[in-house]
């Protein structure tokens, strides 16, 4: 390898001969470590030499010509060298820029090695997370590359998402659509989805610190809506009817019904398999992956009223291994939502305010409400919150006392009977 000594220009460097193999150096005599390699190929690089935790390391600045003057080259290899003596390897962050990624590709890695890293998360709550992610997080700051990405982005992408920025209708079979809609309770969710996916990403050593560390997810407002007893009665008169008319089949009739008799959730009762059922102890045993309680690889008990047994004693097996299967198909039933729909009109059962805020939006009653319902009635009626948390499966207590207040109010009011025992007068009812 040849080696020249001269202060680095653009005339010695012009005048620097590439050698037919190999490389010849031009070391610089004014800066120590600046220096020229010449190539056989006759590519001609600024590099300089330097020293880092005492390892000595050779950087690559550029090639000779447009944009690497000598001169600008020099101003670089001053840069590294005074990098270098505090401790900082340019090399690797010169590598670290180059191995960064876009916050699209971040979201085809996190939706794929995500579920590996929490088993315990259901697929239906990945769907929804993927659904945030390239319905609102891809169009709005996808092409961004994920160390570029700031606490401002993420501020200016939650604003977008509120104003509706990403809502779209697209057509997914010849008469069917898609809706994407927008809105705070969106943005909301996609904030916590984005989160996690840059913590993923600082979990795997993307990102050194989180962009959406500066913005706290809002808590939900739990909506809790519970049919009174005359409600009830209501809604199981227009099933009977509507079944009796043929408008309601007899699936879905009986899918409601155990709704309302179990408190169980929707996906439980619906893909409610022959194997988990046992009418002689009068449980349904739902293995982890069946249940919101999974994730701590526990299974779910629902222990069977009378009624219950009633209604799934009446139905006839079939081949298929679900209580309630498809008409079409391999799977279980479908269109439950649709039923319900017809009958909660039917029933006329009215919408509610938001959080008893008569200037917030409505909601209508929603068939989860018949899991409320559920528990509502067995506080009323001398259950305690720790019935209703077997009952429900609920993984913790904390997410029972959300029914607190009914429970209060069983209490005061058999205190207040023992006070009529007693003798002594009830307080008069407020007008």
């Amino acid at each position: 390898m040849q080696t020249i000594k001269a202060r680095i220009s653009k005339r010695t460097v012009d005048a620097l001969e590439c050698p037919a193999t190999g490389e010849a150096r031009l070391w610089d005599t004014e800066l120590r470590g600046f220096l020229v390699r010449a190539r056989a190929g006759g590519r001609k690089v600024y590099a300089v030499k330097l020293r880092v935790d005492g390892r000595q390391k050779l950087h690559t600045i550029g090639a000779h010509g447009s944009p690497w003057t000598p001169d600008d080259a020099r101003k670089r290899a001053v840069e590294v060298l005074r990098a270098g003596a505090a401790g900082e390897d340019a090399n690797a962050a010169k590598a670290a820029r180059k191995a960064d990624i876009s916050v699209s590709d971040l979201i085809v890695r996190y939706l794929e090695e995500g579920p590996l890293r929490k088993p315990e998360k259901r697929a239906s709550s990945w769907n929804a997370d993927r659904g945030c992610l390239n319905n609102h997080v891809k169009p709005l700051i996808g092409s961004k590359m994920l160390r570029q990405v700031e606490p401002l982005d993420i501020g200016r992408m939650i604003k977008a998402i509120e104003a509706g920025d990403t809502a779209k209708v697209t057509r997914t079979k010849p008469r069917g659509v898609a809706k994407v809609t927008g809105g705070e309770g969106i943005a909301n969710r996609t904030l916590a989805v984005t989160k996690a996916a840059f913590e993923f990403a600082k979990a795997v050593g993307l990102i050194k610190v989180n962009p959406c560390d500066d913005y706290r997810v809002k808590p939900s407002n739990i909506i809790e809506r519970y049919l009174t007893a005359e409600e009830a009665a209501r809604v199981e008169k227009v099933m009977a009817a509507l079944e009796a008319s043929g408008e309601l089949s007899p699936a879905h009739a009986c899918i409601l019904r155990l709704l309302f008799l179990t408190g169980a959730r929707k996906t439980e009762i619906v893909a409610l398999r022959w194997s988990e059922i046992d009418l002689a102890r009068g449980v349904l045993t739902l293995p982890p992956k069946r249940t919101k309680a999974g994730g701590q690889n526990r299974e779910r008990r629902i222990t069977l009223s009378a009624a219950a047994i009633e209604i799934i004693q009446a139905i006839e097996p079939t081949k298929s291994p679900f209580l309630f299967p498809a008409a079409r198909g391999k799977g279980a039933t479908t269109n439950v939502q649709d039923a319900w729909e017809i009958i909660r009109v039917r029933a006329e059962l009215p919408t509610y305010a938001v959080d008893d805020d008569p200037l917030a939006k409505s909601e209508h009653v929603r068939m989860h409400d018949l899991r409320h319902s559920y528990a509502s009635f067995v506080v009323n009626n001398g259950g305690s919150l720790y019935a209703v948390s077997k009952a429900l499966g609920h993984a913790s207590m904390q997410t029972t006392t959300r029914y607190a207040h009914l429970e209060q109010a069983a209490v005061k009011a058999a205190a207040e009977l023992v006070a009529t025992a007693l003798g002594k007068p009830q307080p008069e009812p407020a007008q």
